[in-house]
C-alpha cells in the first residue's frame, strides 16, 4: 500500500513540475507583443549537457543577435565574460532562427537581443545596462552541471517538498484551508 502512495504522490510531483504556470517578466511579454519570442528553452534550465539547442522567432526581415556569456562561478554574479562573438542573424520568410551553442559548466547566460527599428550602427552589448525603446532583449539561463550534481539536487528537492507544497503547487493557491469549527 505505501509503494501505491509513494508513487502517486511522485507521478503528482513531476506533474506538477511540468504542467506548472509559467510566468513571464515585463520584456519578455513587450518582446511576445512585438513577435519576438524564444522557443527553446523556454524557461531557466539546469541540465548536465554542454549543448544546448536555441530556437527563436522574430518578425520577417528583423534582425537577432545572440550573445553567449559564461560565469564558473556560481558564487559570484558579476564575473561574466563572452564564450563567442555576438552571433547576428537576418530573419526570414519562415520567422525563425535556430543555433546550437557549446556551452561550459557553471551559470551560462545567453542574451538574445532585436531592434524594432533596424540595427544600430554601433550595438550595445546586452550586459550593458542601457535603456532603449527601440531594443527588445530576452534573456535565458542555462546552469550546467555534472550528471551527480544535477541527480543529488533533483533528489534533494523531493526530499524537501512536503505533501502541502505539493498540494499548493497542483492547486496554484498559496494558502491552504483550514477546516473551521
Amino acid at each position: 500500500m505505501k509503494k501505491w502512495i509513494i508513487t502517486g504522490l511522485l507521478v503528482l510531483l513531476m506533474l506538477s513540475v511540468q504542467v506548472g504556470p509559467v510566468f513571464a517578466n515585463t520584456d519578455e511579454q513587450e518582446a511576445a507583443a512585438a513577435g519576438f519570442e524564444v522557443l527553446v528553452p523556454q524557461k531557466d534550465r539546469v541540465t548536465s549537457r554542454e549543448v544546448a539547442m536555441l530556437s527563436f522567432s522574430a518578425p520577417q526581415g528583423s534582425t537577432v543577435t545572440v550573445e553567449v556569456f559564461h560565469n564558473a562561478s556560481l558564487t559570484d554574479e558579476d564575473n561574466f565574460t563572452a564564450l563567442y562573438e555576438p552571433m547576428i542573424f537576418e530573419i526570414g520568410a519562415l520567422e525563425r532562427g535556430w543555433v546550437e551553442l557549446q556551452l561550459k559548466k557553471g551559470m551560462n547566460r545567453i542574451f538574445l537581443t532585436t531592434y524594432l527599428n533596424g540595427l544600430p550602427e554601433t550595438p550595445v552589448s546586452a550586459l550593458e545596462v542601457e535603456a532603449d525603446e527601440d531594443r527588445l532583449v530576452i534573456e535565458r539561463r542555462i546552469t550546467v552541471k555534472d550528471l551527480e550534481e544535477v541527480r543529488e539536487e533533483l533528489t534533494r528537492n523531493v526530499r524537501e517538498t512536503t505533501a502541502t507544497d505539493l498540494i499548493r503547487r497542483l492547486t496554484n493557491t498559496t494558502e491552504i484551508p483550514q477546516p473551521t469549527e
